[in-house]
């Protein structure tokens, strides 16, 4: 029997197993027939991976409007990434990103959409700079924004990665929005939380409630910044919200302290760290709070990669 003859609940499952990345890496194979098109327009749609102009793009081909977009739409990640990246993003002669101007607003439209779409269930933001940090990239992913954005409703993986941004303090209007008791209450939907941020606090991992065992069965949260000035690589950590005063080891061990209370809540914990960077051997440093060891991990290792136990003295 031909494939595409198959009842539709074998052809469902059988477009499942190719999964959303086939289709994304030749959007040709979207075109086989019209049958075929109707099969795999939804699994596209299924997982969207966003740079500033792509989404720029959705937005004026209004896609994001169309009903199918919205009810398969399950994971959504959005990767911010400056001079240096690969691939390059567009820019202009005079220095300037062509989607600076809208994306606020688009970002906007995004959260609006994604409010929409009942299925989702995975959001990854991943922020960046390298080479040019004079470049406000705080600037296009706005905390009003990001906000917005966490705001939405039976999420089960968060990755939030915003290595890129913001480099100081927050302004004092800002200062009001404090998106570590956002990300602290998912906790009580997600089954996986990975974060970076400049400012963070221990609220990150304040659950709400005092007692209950929570889903929650990944949680890992890498206090070492890196990005790429004039070409130099430059390592620091994260600051305590909302002003960046305080010094690192206090920050380490009230987020110790806080990770391990949010373990004794986990009903089935498999991964609970803390990721820091020891400066003068630049390597990354990784605290399993579940066992009370470090392990020592290679600089671009995933955050959940396993690596050398450090021997205590």
């Amino acid at each position: 029997m031909p494939l595409l003859q198959l009842p539709p609940e074998i052809l469902a499952h059988i477009f499942d197993e190719l999964g959303s990345s086939f289709f994304h890496a030749d959007l040709g194979r979207l075109t086989i027939c019209r049958t075929w098109f109707e099969f795999a327009l939804p699994l596209l749609f299924k997982s969207v991976t966003l740079i500033p102009l792509t989404l720029r793009n959705l937005l004026s081909s209004g896609v994001m409007e169309e009903p199918l977009f919205q009810r398969s739409l399950e994971t959504l990640e959005l990767e911010f990434a400056g001079f240096k990246s690969t691939p390059p993003l567009p820019l202009l002669f005079d220095g300037h990103f062509p989607w600076k101007d809208n994306i606020s607003s688009d970002l906007a439209k995004l959260a609006t959409r994604a409010h929409q779409s009942r299925r989702l269930r995975t959001l990854r933001i991943r922020h960046w700079s390298y080479g040019v940090p004079e470049i406000p990239f705080n600037y296009y992913l706005s905390l009003p924004v990001l906000l917005d954005l966490l705001s939405l409703g039976n999420l089960s993986v968060l990755v939030l990665d915003l290595n890129g941004g913001p480099y100081g303090p927050r302004r004092e209007e800002e200062q009001q929005l404090h998106i570590c008791t956002v990300i602290g209450a998912l906790l009580s939907t997600l089954r996986v939380l990975h974060v970076r941020m400049h400012l963070i606090c221990p609220d990150a991992l304040k659950a709400p409630g005092s007692n209950g065992s929570l889903h929650l069965h990944t949680a890992v949260v890498n206090m070492s910044l890196n990005f790429s000035p004039s070409g130099f690589i430059f390592n620091s950590h994260s600051k305590r919200c909302p002003s960046g005063e305080g010094n690192l080891l206090q920050l380490k061990t009230d987020m110790q302290e806080q990770a391990e209370v949010l373990a004794s809540r986990m009903s089935s914990p498999r991964i609970v760290r803390i990721l820091t960077r020891d400066n003068p051997a630049c390597e990354m440093l990784s605290l399993d709070i579940l066992t009370g060891k470090t392990m020592v991990l290679r600089y671009d290792a995933p955050w959940d990669a396993g690596g050398e136990f450090v021997e205590k003295d």
